[in-house]
């Protein structure tokens, strides 16, 4: 069963005596009797942060006790996952997003999106709790290198409610395309995720049917290149199915009016179904509703571009489903449901000029009948044209107007359209979700806008009053309309308000309303459930509940109610208050002018937690002065012997002029030099830029490091140099020495592709250099000569002044010196005055400067497993090596998480699974030394 809470986790034990660098750790009941406590004198407690774990998906700090490694305290960040609104804009076709009633448990489940992947909650109507279920991790089939992701649609649950089932847009193996068209396409899958609480698979993910096995071996045509309609699950004479209808994917290389040069993929209608009925995550595979031929393009195919919604009629056995030709056709489709014995008919019925423009759902009404709903187009036609509306499909085929929704009609471009409907069979009411045209992505660009100015306004700068606009003015000056929810009746269609977003409870909703309550409530299909991804009490939207008894509506709101999202390596300061970055600020969704990552602190002894924003400013160039704001936060702090604490930051510049310079892929980002006070851990409004960059935000960008008064980090990607090289800068700060405007001093090494770089194109460095404490040099690795993979380490001396030159030598080289594997954190000095790290395949490294040599210690990869690492090591203790490391499968990254303790002495090690103080999102993970 899922814990709420992951506190209550049950300390497994994996230890080994590893005598030698080859052996492999191996699993046992409990540590031998010869085996000494991790740390000997606990003095300090271990912290573990986690990104999106908790019992919300939102944030987590774990802190264990330093003798038992058993958990001693977590914290867990309250509120709710972050949907990305951007992708969901305007769900008519490609996102409907939403939930789906559990009719077992009488709870909602829901995909809570983001640009990627994105994270299953569970709704209960009764308390409006909302509970994280899991994070969606990276999914691979077919040995392909692309996960699944994009799961932009509402999920099916299965009728005893332990399966729930989504849909995942894209990922997979690369599709077929037509011969001039080099562009690679995925199809995505059918996933199916174990909800059953009282089941060791709970939370579990497994893809059961690859969209690429439609066709498979056949031409293009006849392949599915992406499903975006909600996942139709019906009860039919041979089973439980899942009905879809692919997308027509139309080509840029076709020829209009020329069939030879016509090289349009068709949408498919076919439905699929588990191969053992009794358990949903077993694959599943194509039946038959057309003929034998059940994956031929001829049989499938349908005309135009399916609707997100389709009906299952039991009476009939019949799919019904509509699609929009261009230019304004719109197609009935009604496919016989699959039989034992199968005798399909195809009936087309074609409406032109009417008005039922933007097909968005069919569903059946009460007798024989069913009602299109559609969400019109285009401002310029008459209402009775161009509106969205509901037209009936009677018995004999005709198509007949009913209701023309006047309520979304304004006459102009910013108007409302339905994009979603969901309908109670139990008392024939319709429930329609209604969105603006103007989303999300609009808002995006114009708040954008107003950062880069026009020929009648001057750009935003940091002390412009826009920036403490409102996010109420905000949408309402870009043109974003409220979202409804609405109730029509079954009969006469009349309609009734049930929600009026506003930017207090969630302003714009998207997707398909849910219905549903157990038979015990005082009214059937009790509750309406909807998605809203921006405004709500924390500006990221909410869940909106309303309840047909009280004729309440219920907002509960996502993102972060207390600090959360934390990243990277923390910091505790001489106060005792532990330091860390974070992603996302609480209620910075309310104010999105303004960045939304920042810095957290925690007291340790009292568990408060507060964050705060990082200082934004100005940068002048191209003859102008625009906003600067913070983009990432800082992942590691370095402390200098002033006693100031730094950080490294991304930072973008609003320049709209550099693009037209540069080219259009350039995008400024520079790195941000932070201060923060000694004791608070509180931005201390100190800034210096560095560097600029196209792809700085792509970049494994780990910090500063410090030696005495000097720091050093890299800006990563850099865009051109003056003699034309691309590489990055190893930047080298004196924060003692300072010019007339008070910046300190500084100078950098670039290390560039070019063989005759003064690294001899050595280049690609993965993470900031590190420090020798005892020589004050700096040793940093790369990852790349020229264009070929080679790892090497390289030491850099400064001079006596920061400005003069630096001596760079080339210490290790590639296979020849040890080094064959990829760097997976950075170099890292221990008390013996050596330099450690792990490998991304998990093995822990000594680097002696002394000899220049590095020796493999331990390899933590457990039998069967593909052990991985990505993030930061420590020294807890004395001669104690700490770490984590991630074991996963060849489908799924990251399925267990285990901390690792190496005792340099002894060479032995023993492992702790932490799987449930830590997420698979998690990017930098590590394990920090906090003393109360």
């Amino acid at each position: 069963m899922k814990r709420s809470v992951i506190g209550l986790l049950s300390v497994i034990f994996i230890l080994s005596a590893c005598n030698n660098s080859n052996e492999k750790n191996n699993k046992v009941n409990e540590p031998p009797t010869s085996v000494t406590d991790p740390v000997k004198d606990p003095i300090t407690s271990l912290l573990i942060t986690s990104t999106t774990g908790g019992s919300k998906g939102i944030g987590s700090w774990t802190t264990f006790d330093s003798s038992s490694v058993s958990v001693k305290d977590v914290v867990t960040a309250e509120g709710g996952p972050i949907p990305s609104s951007v992708p969901l804009d305007m769900g008519v076709i490609d996102a409907q997003a939403g939930f789906a009633f559990n009719s077992v448990t009488g709870l909602f489940y829901g995909i809570i999106p983001n640009r990627l992947r994105g994270d299953v909650v569970v709704f209960d109507p009764k308390k409006d709790s909302l509970e994280h279920v899991a994070t969606i991790p990276p999914i691979y089939i077919a040995d392909a290198s692309k996960p699944l992701s994009q799961y932009f649609t509402a999920p099916a649950i299965s009728p005893d409610g332990r399966s729930l089932m989504m849909i995942a847009q894209s990922g997979g193996p690369n599709l077929p395309q037509p011969p001039v068209d080099s562009s690679q396409v995925t199809s995505g899958a059918l996933v199916h995720l174990n909800i059953d609480v009282s089941s060791d698979g709970y939370g579990q993910f497994t893809p059961v049917y690859g969209m690429y096995e439609f066709g498979q071996n056949k031409d293009y045509k006849q392949r599915i290149n992406k499903v975006s309609m909600v996942p139709l699950l019906a009860s039919t004479p041979i089973g439980d199915v899942i009905f879809l209808v692919s997308n027509f994917t139309a080509s840029a290389y076709s020829v209009k009016n020329n069939t030879q040069l016509n090289y349009d993929v068709p949408a498919k209608a076919f439905a699929i179904a588990p191969s053992n009925t009794l358990d949903w995550s077993k694959p599943w595979g194509l039946v038959d509703i057309n003929s034998n031929n059940i994956d031929d393009d001829d049989v499938n195919a349908v005309l135009g571009q399916p609707a997100p919604q389709a009906s299952y009629d039991i009476t009939r056995n019949e799919f019904v489903f509509a699609t929009e030709q261009a230019p304004d056709n719109t197609w009935i489709y009604q496919k016989d449901g699959p039989a034992v014995a199968v005798n399909s008919v195809d009936i087309g019925v074609l409406n032109s000029s009417r008005g039922a423009k933007n097909p968005v759902a069919i569903i059946r009404q009460y007798g024989s009948d069913y009602y299109l709903l559609t969400a019109g187009d285009g401002p310029n036609i008459a209402p009775e044209l161009d509106a969205a509306a509901f037209f009936e499909i009677t018995n004999t085929d005709q198509l007949l107007d009913r209701a023309r929704l006047s309520a979304y009609w304004t006459g102009k471009s910013e108007r409302r359209v339905p994009v979603g409907l969901s309908s109670s069979r139990t008392t024939g009411y319709h429930f329609v979700n209604a969105t603006s045209t103007i989303g999300a992505n609009q808002f995006d660009n114009y708040i954008v806008s107003k950062f880069w100015g026009d020929i009648d306004n001057l750009p935003v700068t940091s002390n412009s009053e826009f920036l403490d606009t409102s996010l109420e003015s905000l949408l309402q000056d870009a043109g974003v309309m409220p979202s409804l929810i609405d109730r029509y009746d079954y009969n006469g269609l009349a309609r009734k308000n049930l929600f009026n977003g506003s930017v207090n409870d969630g302003y714009l909703i998207n997707g398909v309303p849910a219905i549903g309550g157990l038979p015990a409530e005082p009214r059937a299909d009790r509750y309406v459930v909807s998605l809203a991804t921006l405004g709500g009490k924390h500006g990221h939207g909410a869940i909106i509940k309303y309840d047909r008894v009280t004729a309440e509506v219920v907002s509960v709101p996502l993102g972060n109610a207390t600090a959360g999202f934390p990243l990277g390596k923390p910091l505790q300061l001489e106060s005792g208050v532990v330091l860390g970055g974070t992603l996302n600020r609480v209620n910075s969704g309310v104010n999105p002018q303004r960045s939304n990552v920042g810095v957290w602190t925690l007291d340790i002894t009292t568990k408060k937690i507060q964050d705060f924003a990082l200082p934004d400013t100005d940068s002048e160039r191209n003859d102008g002065r625009w906003y600067t704001r913070a983009v990432n936060p800082p992942k590691g702090f370095a402390k200098t012997k002033n006693g100031q604490i730094w950080g490294t930051v991304v930072y973008e510049i609003f320049d709209p002029i550099s693009p037209f310079i540069a080219g259009a892929e350039y995008y400024p980002y520079v790195a941000g030099l932070l201060s923060f006070d000694a004791k608070t851990g509180q931005p201390s409004g100190e800034l210096y830029l560095f560097g600029e960059s196209e792809s700085i935000l792509d970049a494994d960008f780990t910090g500063a490091v410090a030696h005495d008064d000097k720091l050093s980090f890299i800006t990563p990607a850099l865009r051109v140099e003056d003699n034309g090289a691309k590489g990055q800068r190893l930047w080298f700060v004196d924060v003692n020495n300072r010019d007339a405007n008070g910046r300190p001093d500084s100078n950098f090494i670039l290390f560039s592709p070019e063989a005759s770089s003064v690294a001899a194109g050595a280049w690609k460095i993965p993470f900031a250099a590190a420090a020798d404490n005892e020589s004050g040099d700096f040793y940093v690795m790369t990852t790349a000569i020229e264009n070929d993979t080679e790892v090497r380490i390289h030491k850099a001396v400064l001079g006596e002044l920061i400005s003069s030159e630096i001596s760079i030598s080339t210490v290790v080289s590639g296979p020849k010196d040890g080094l064959t594997d990829l760097p997976g954190t950075p170099l890292f000095q221990a008390s013996d005055g050596l330099f450690y790290y792990l490998t991304n395949n998990a093995k822990l490294m000594l680097f002696n400067p002394n000899n220049s040599t590095v020796t493999v210690l331990a390899d933590f990869t457990l039998n069967e497993t593909i052990t991985s690492a990505n993030g930061f090591i420590t020294e807890p203790e004395q001669g104690v090596i700490m770490g984590i490391v991630s074991d996963s499968s060849f489908t799924q990254p990251s399925i267990y998480r285990r901390a690792f303790s190496f005792n340099l002495d002894e060479k032995t090690w023993f492992t702790v699974d932490v799987t449930k103080n830590t997420s698979v999102e998690d990017q930098y993970l590590g394990i920090t030394a906090v003393v109360k």
